[in-house]
């Protein structure tokens, strides 16, 4: 019983235990947002979900049908599951932006129940089995990557010497917005984004290569997350990028967008893409690209696309030519 001192009582609490059961099981596991409010809508649902054991269980399997992952250096039976459930909702559930939040959540939950798992025994062990090895397993399959990936950019400047924590240096972003997004969206506040799976089917390693780096390779032999791609990303971000790099890029992108011609085109251009962090500033990561499975077992292979995001205006190119001399 609980303390109605301390819970004033509730209309829910008139429905008998029996119909309010049927509700709780009528709600699909995997939709997490949904059963974390109905726990907190009334005090008497709590016992709905059974003892501390089964509770632990059932939200340890509702994360992973919600497409919830480990973060870097969490071992899956050392994680209170529960409290990874209600912190996502309650910080991240209603999140407006497209890639995040309760969409980003029915995106995860419908990959999820693609791969078929077997809800009678839906725990980490049991998830472990079902991911993909290597190609030599999934040689048919085309992995459908996490839709954040056409969705986010980096701090565009960071002063020389300066390392911002990933949290604080990624935020999510908008086809629409032609600017920074603003401080609400820096992925330090977005859990969801952050525990989501990087790939569907899920696998523990996978390459991509970029315009400004050698081939990066996320590593998670529990399923790469989204947080596991991101902080492979943020580890060359501020890198300088080489004359061979600069010039492949030059030849593979639309600069007459992002830069109007001037009378010092060449030198300006070189001057805003000098690190992967300018580079992304002019030139939106716009997903990943699928190329192929690896021929030596491990993984698939991706390409990181881009979009034009910014484009200066003459005026522009002006006066930051102008500050420069």
């Amino acid at each position: 019983m609980y303390n109605t001192a301390l819970h004033p009582p509730s209309i829910l609490n008139v429905f008998p235990t029996e119909l309010l059961s049927l509700v709780k099981e009528s709600i699909p596991q995997g939709d997490l947002r949904t059963h974390v409010c109905f726990y907190k809508a009334c005090p008497s649902f709590t016992a709905l979900y059974g003892d501390e054991t089964r509770q632990a269980a059932f939200w340890e399997g509702a994360c992973i049908l919600a497409g919830l992952g480990c973060l870097p250096n969490e071992a899956p039976e050392n994680v209170d599951w529960k409290h990874v459930a209600f912190e996502c909702i309650e910080k991240d559930g209603f999140c407006d932006h497209p890639a995040c939040g309760g969409a980003l959540l029915d995106w995860n939950a419908a990959q999820m129940k693609n791969m078929e798992l077997d809800h009678s025994q839906l725990n980490w062990k049991a998830l472990i089995e079902c991911i993909i090895l290597d190609g030599e397993e999934a040689d048919y399959l085309r992995p459908e990557h996490s839709p954040v990936f056409q969705h986010f950019t980096f701090t565009p400047y960071v002063p020389h010497g300066i390392r911002l924590p990933i949290g604080e240096d990624v935020y999510l972003d908008r086809f629409e917005w032609k600017h920074q997004p603003t401080p609400e969206y820096q992925l330090r506040y977005h859990p969801i984004a952050q525990r989501s799976f990087a790939l569907f089917p899920l696998v523990k390693i996978m390459d991509f290569m970029t315009h400004f780096s050698n081939t990066l390779r996320p590593t998670n032999p529990l399923g790469i997350t989204v947080m596991d791609v991101l902080t492979a990303l943020h580890g060359v971000v501020d890198t300088h990028m080489t004359v061979r790099q600069l010039s492949e890029t030059l030849e593979l992108l639309d600069t007459k967008t992002a830069f109007p011609i001037s009378t010092d085109y060449l030198f300006f251009i070189l001057k805003r893409l000098e690190t992967p962090r300018s580079f992304l500033y002019f030139y939106r990561p716009d997903g990943l690209n699928f190329i192929d499975w690896e021929d030596n077992g491990l993984g698939p292979f991706f390409g990181l696309d881009h979009r034009v995001a910014r484009a200066l205006t003459q005026k522009e190119v002006e006066r930051l030519s102008a500050a420069e001399e």
